[in-house]
């Protein structure tokens, strides 16, 4: 998938907090048809890395789907987080008392 031509109007849309997230959130996108631009976002350019956040910007015209595309994977992405009484029920109460 090409990076938006440099005519294109460009929207940031998101802001990962880190690389690998944004090439994740990149991927969803590309997998739709719509080209990411991925920018560093750290305030100390030489101080970059994988932890540094990461500006997630489409072409204007992709801009409200690709929000939609964000949207509904965080909403699936709750599907997979464990409540406390999930926890217990894998890791036993005893266990993660100890852990406190």
């Amino acid at each position: 998938m090409p990076y938006p031509a440099s005519g294109d109007a460009l929207v940031p849309i998101a802001v990962a907090p880190n690389t690998i997230v944004a090439q994740i959130w990149q991927e969803l996108l590309a997998d739709e048809g719509i080209p990411v631009l991925l920018r560093m976002t750290s305030p100390l350019f030489g101080y970059i890395s994988q932890d540094s956040p990461c500006e997630v910007s489409v072409r204007a015209e992709h801009e409200a789907q690709a929000r939609e595309i964000l949207a509904a994977f965080h909403a699936d992405a709750q599907d997979f987080v464990l409540e406390d009484e999930d926890v217990d029920e894998f890791v036993g109460d005893e266990d993660r008392s100890s852990e406190q």
